[in-house]
């Protein structure tokens, strides 16, 4: 004999599927820049014909960092007040090399909930830091 035990799982609105046709903003172009210590980053994406732009300067070459920050500041007019970045870095795996990013998203009590995303590097690295901001965001971002 077995206990039979139900395990009930908190509602996340992150696992809410987006409704058919709901437009998710596109990469069109990343540049990062490096003089010393120092990296900027310009993030460029586009939704429905708008193109909007991000950029992040950072003097500790952290360039992870300054990608993600790039990216999320592009996002600027879709999201809420008090998003903000808490991590972003590229991991190697085994077999696999996978950027991986995480976003503190308001939750309307006053408290940041964590978004995790990831996106595999299939080339260019700076891609994948983007495409990892865009996968934290997808189902918080207001189109």
């Amino acid at each position: 004999m077995s206990d039979a035990h139900i395990l009930a799982r908190a509602a996340d609105p992150a696992d809410d599927p987006l409704s058919a046709g709901t437009p998710r903003p596109a990469l069109t172009a990343i540049s990062v820049k490096r003089a010393g210590s120092e990296v900027s980053a310009t993030a460029s994406l586009t939704l429905g014909g708008r193109t909007m732009t991000g950029r992040a300067t950072r003097h500790d070459g952290d360039r992870e960092r300054t990608i993600a920050t790039a990216t999320l500041a592009a996002l600027t007019d879709m999201l809420p007040t008090g998003v903000e970045l808490e991590s972003s870095q590229v991991i190697a795996i085994p077999g696999r090399t996978v950027a991986l990013t995480v976003v503190r998203f308001p939750d309307g009590s006053g408290r940041q909930q964590p978004l995790v995303g990831s996106a595999l590097v299939r080339g260019e690295v700076e891609d994948a830091l983007a495409r990892s901001v865009l996968s934290a965001l997808n189902r918080r971002l207001n189109g």
